[in-house]
């Protein structure tokens, strides 16, 4: 059976949070299984619900949802968890990282922040804290390297990652 990379594992582990209303979340990642602390309300607040994904939970979610993604998308997809997840992973690959946890729970007064904790190549513990926008950002240029246009680039602009946040409010 084919290995999952860090990417496809997270927009998996993310389509299962989205269905499950999961908005506050730290996820740990390790070689072969992923665990999740969430919670129902908008971060920061305490996530009583703890779940773990071994890689055959992940590849069966993977084929559960497969159709679901290759449904024409509206450009809004950005907002949505998942390819949060996936694009997070993929920028952290791209750097030659390992990923070791996401939590979008951390947050500095009023403001919304996700902590990304990974080794570089240098096996160097990285902890990277971005707002909101930043990861909006991240998103859109993962977008573009896999080769897509970007179709409402103009309509959602970077504006776009505030809408994620309220959204999930």
């Amino acid at each position: 059976m084919a290995r999952l990379n860090c990417s496809q594992a997270l927009r998996a582990i993310g389509e299962d949070l989205e269905e499950r209303g999961i908005k506050a979340f730290d996820i740990n990642c390790a070689e072969d299984y992923y665990t999740v602390q969430g919670g129902y309300q908008a971060p920061p607040n305490p996530m009583p619900l703890s779940l773990s994904y071994s890689m055959e939970d992940i590849r069966h979610l993977d084929r559960e949802h497969r159709e679901k993604r290759d449904q024409v998308s509206d450009g809004r997809d950005f907002l949505k968890l998942s390819l949060i997840l996936r694009s997070i992973a993929g920028y952290i690959g791209r750097k030659k990282g390992r990923l070791l946890r996401i939590s979008n729970n951390a947050a500095t007064g009023t403001n919304a922040m996700f902590r990304i904790e990974y080794t570089n190549t240098d096996n160097e513990r990285v902890v990277d804290e971005r707002p909101v926008s930043a990861i909006y950002d991240i998103c859109v240029s993962q977008y573009k390297l896999r080769g897509s246009a970007l179709p409402t680039a103009g309509r959602y602009g970077s504006g776009a990652a505030s809408l994620f946040w309220e959204r999930e409010r």
